[in-house]
């Protein structure tokens, strides 16, 4: 992702939550586009 890809609302006023194959986003309610420190990985062992 390249820095063009993320937030840059001045004011974010909400988040949520985009889920992906290894963690989730947290993305900004506005632009829908993910925060640039919002990746979170999920915990979860590999049970394939």
């Amino acid at each position: 992702m390249s820095e063009m890809d993320y937030c840059t609302c001045k004011e974010i006023k909400g988040v949520h939550s985009v889920q992906t194959d290894r963690g989730y986003w947290d993305t900004c309610n506005g632009c829908n586009k993910p925060l640039e420190e919002g990746f979170h990985y999920d915990d979860e062992p590999d049970l394939y």
